[in-house]
């Protein structure tokens, strides 16, 4: 059980990092989650400096603990416990971030970088190298199709970081930046997805997986995608009730229209819903999530309320 929690935290660190990047950004009236960079959040100077560090502790935190339950989780897998190891490095060493904080990039253009400037581009490069060690090491571990899906995750990575690069310079004499927040929001979405997959994965391996095992990891897994996308749609009721038609708001409309197509296809059913099914033969409505017996029975039709209200709400501010 013990490994199980630590499992856990890793999905829980996921979903609390993408929650950050939506909730607290949206306190800055002045931020472009477009074309500004994660680390301006928490820079000297900046409004949500005071908010994102707390938290940041918090995600470390899981995500540490959860790089313990990795190296535990499959007892006699020597690539999988090293996996684990640089993924504790990672949460480690993410507890020292607040100490080496960016400045504002106005405060860059002017000349008033430090040697905090330097330690953050260090410490950055120092965390993707633990970052793709520990994927690395855990595409080694377990089977062919993970194997695929991580070495696909590294090229994405790759990709978008060169991409980032790309446009970092222009921050130190705060030039254009008009798509590196994208670009490293991509990095940073594929490697926290990642995490969550790979706790799915190990779930069911922590013990004798038998089919309580399986149900136990496709609710949690349901379970963080039901978190997920209420952060979408609530930050894109958010964006039109305060008339915030952004990039991120057609994105996060996208996302969710994406999600009403696959509805439709397998006939109103979320397909997890039908994986589950071969675990179990229970008729509750909350059978293969954790979600109270009551918003698991009616959770289409809150949403679909809201739904129709952000699309009400949108043609008002688009006529």
């Amino acid at each position: 059980m013990r490994t199980k929690l630590l499992l856990i935290c890793g999905i829980l660190s996921s979903v609390l990092y993408m929650a950050m990047n939506v909730f607290i950004a949206g306190q800055w009236e002045d931020y472009s989650s477009r074309t500004m960079t994660v680390s301006e959040l928490s820079a000297v100077g900046a409004p949500t400096r005071a908010l994102w560090v707390p938290w940041g502790f918090v995600y470390t935190l899981l995500t540490a603990a959860f790089g313990w339950g990795v190296r535990v989780a499959v007892p006699g897998n020597r690539r999988l416990r090293i996996a684990g190891g640089f993924l504790v490095a990672y949460g480690i060493t993410g507890l020292a971030w607040p100490l080496f904080p960016m400045h504002l990039r106005e405060v860059l253009a002017a000349g008033g970088g430090t040697w905090s400037d330097t330690m953050h581009i260090i410490f950055t490069s120092f965390t993707v190298l633990l970052m793709m060690l520990a994927m690395g090491f855990g595409a080694a571990a377990l089977g062919k199709a993970f194997r695929i899906y991580t070495i696909l995750t590294m090229v994405l990575l790759a990709t978008f970081g060169a991409l980032t690069s790309a446009e970092a310079p222009a921050l130190d004499v705060n030039g254009p930046t008009p798509w590196i927040g994208v670009f490293e929001r991509v990095n940073i979405g594929v490697f926290l997805l990642w995490v969550i997959v790979l706790a799915v994965v190990l779930l069911p391996r922590s013990s004798r997986a038998g089919d309580q095992d399986k149900l136990i990891a496709i609710k949690l897994f349901h379970t963080a995608v039901w978190v997920f996308m209420n952060v979408v749609i609530f930050y894109v009721l958010y964006a039109v009730l305060v008339d915030r038609i952004d990039l991120w708001m057609w994105i996060g409309l996208a996302v969710i229209g994406v999600e009403c197509l696959v509805l439709v296809l397998f006939k109103m059913a979320c397909p997890l819903t039908l994986v589950a099914r071969r675990y179990s033969s229970s008729q509750l409505p909350n059978f293969d999530i954790y979600l109270p017996l009551w918003l698991a029975k009616y959770n289409k039709h809150i949403y679909g309320i809201i739904l129709v209200g952000i699309l009400a709400g949108l043609a008002w501010r688009l006529s």
